[in-house]
């Protein structure tokens, strides 16, 4: 098996979760005989992955954990079952906690979190670090969908690139510096990915989201396969942030930054209508 990174924690986890999802997976035998397609997040940190993952795991067909990094598993060999799995019981946990991360609640009230109906769609919320991971080996995009057997999609959130690399260098205390080296890193690997898996990639921005929850949510669903009831639908449009906090406020962004931003944006498409100033 190859041991591509390999992290205390990751030990730690795999050391725990290796028994773990035997038992699981016996516990929930028969539970993802339905799944027909699995879900794996992209992008960058602090971007909105949490908020765009809790709205599919509130979905009664779709499950969607809290970061498992699911491809990790996938690289140490772990049966679609085992990982499968540990992701329901990673989601279970999370929805047990509020679904609080951050300071915020990501729960979608009177919704499906943790549980289903008839599960169509399973999934990791793990946005930067599954960039990492595939953009550093692509060839786990081929063990991925030999390991879960169906159909893969990709979900890649975006955030205004000035706020997601504020929030970013706020919360790991760096340098926007550095943290701008690190988001355009990842922006890379991502554009490498959208090559590569073309229409398996659905793009997603944070503050369409924010601004038009039912059409942002609509078009996600179908994406996955999933039908958007409009209880669903306005279930999920309620708890949303009402305004986009522009975090770009919160630091001394310098105007050669700002333009060094703006001239690494226009080398993504998917950045395309970004600025540091709308």
């Amino acid at each position: 098996m190859t041991n591509i990174r390999l992290t205390l924690t990751g030990k730690l986890s795999v050391l725990r979760d290796y028994p773990l999802s035997y038992i699981y997976a016996a516990k929930n035998k028969g539970a993802f005989d339905n799944v027909k397609r699995y879900c794996t997040f992209i992008g960058y940190p602090r971007s909105g992955h949490t908020l765009v993952g809790s709205l599919v795991d509130a979905h009664p067909n779709a499950i969607v954990a809290h970061e498992l990094d699911a491809l990790d598993y996938v690289n140490r060999g772990f049966s679609k079952e085992r990982i499968f799995s540990l992701l329901l019981e990673k989601s279970r946990r999370f929805a047990k906690r509020g679904r609080e991360w951050t300071g915020y609640r990501f729960e979608v009230p009177d919704q499906w979190h943790g549980k289903f109906k008839k599960l169509e769609v399973i999934g990791d919320k793990k946005g930067g670090g599954s960039t990492k991971w595939l953009g550093e080996h692509p060839e786990l995009i081929d063990k991925l969908r030999k390991t879960v057997g169906v159909e893969t999609k990709f979900i890649h959130v975006l955030r205004n690139p000035y706020d997601n690399i504020t929030t970013w260098s706020i919360r790991r205390n760096m340098p926007l510096e550095e943290t701008i080296e690190r988001y355009f890193s990842l922006a890379k690997m991502n554009k490498g990915l959208k090559e590569k898996l073309g229409g398996d990639i659905f793009d997603i921005r944070h503050e369409d989201v924010i601004l038009n929850p039912k059409n942002e949510i609509t078009k996600m669903c179908d994406f996955l396969g999933l039908d958007a009831t409009d209880e669903y639908l306005q279930d999920c449009s309620n708890p949303i942030f009402k305004r986009i906090s522009k975090t770009r406020k919160k630091i001394n962004w310098t105007p050669n930054l700002i333009e060094k931003v703006s001239e690494k944006m226009k080398e993504y498409p998917f950045l395309k209508g970004y600025s540091y100033y709308n």
